[in-house]
């Protein structure tokens, strides 16, 4: 369904079929533009949908308030292990709550973020995650594929970009995680 511009109408009309979905595991919805408001239709089917994996969600114009309402039901779904959120005007707030739900949901091995406005502040929100987080083994390596493209992004922007805070921390937790696995 990627690239029918269904907008935040579409995105209403595809919930109850979601709720009820027990085989379709990959469901592609990049280049719908259906924002914030389509962006909180689908959290609630994602919520209590117990059969989707891979959830692609690029370019929607989603921002903080969807990523907001996603990561809800990122928080009770253990289904999805891959997210697709890049291109979506997701900021500081929108990566504070992602941070916050992977503190709580496990089975969520990779998340791509890339070309968003997450800054240091935002990646500092995954770091300050982290500590909360007994860790085992599984556990960070799970974290590793998680941050994986997190990490690619800060380093895009520049080494220099690297004595941040929050991308400092994360580089050193990936360099840590490396280490102990």
């Amino acid at each position: 369904m990627a690239g029918n511009n269904i907008g935040p109408i579409g995105a209403k009309s595809l919930v109850s079929a979601l709720q009820n979905n027990t085989t379709i595991t990959k469901l592609d919805l990049d280049g719908n533009d259906f924002g914030s408001e389509g962006a909180g239709s689908l959290a609630s089917a994602l919520s209590i949908n117990s059969a989707i994996k891979t959830l692609y969600l690029n370019v929607n114009n989603i921002g903080d308030e969807g990523v907001k309402m996603l990561a809800t039901a990122f928080e009770q779904n253990f289904t999805i292990k891959t997210i697709y959120l890049s291109h979506n005007d997701i900021g500081d707030e929108g990566a504070d709550r992602l941070a916050k739900a992977f503190e709580k949901n496990f089975t969520i091995t990779s998340l791509f973020l890339s070309h968003n406005t997450i800054s240091d502040k935002g990646a500092s929100s995954f770091v300050d995650a982290l500590k909360k987080i007994r860790l085992s083994p599984f556990s960070i390596y799970v974290i590793m594929m998680i941050f994986q493209i997190v990490f690619k992004v800060t380093l895009r922007v520049g080494p220099y970009m690297a004595k941040k805070r929050g991308e400092l921390g994360l580089m050193m937790f990936l360099i840590t995680a490396k280490k102990i696995t």
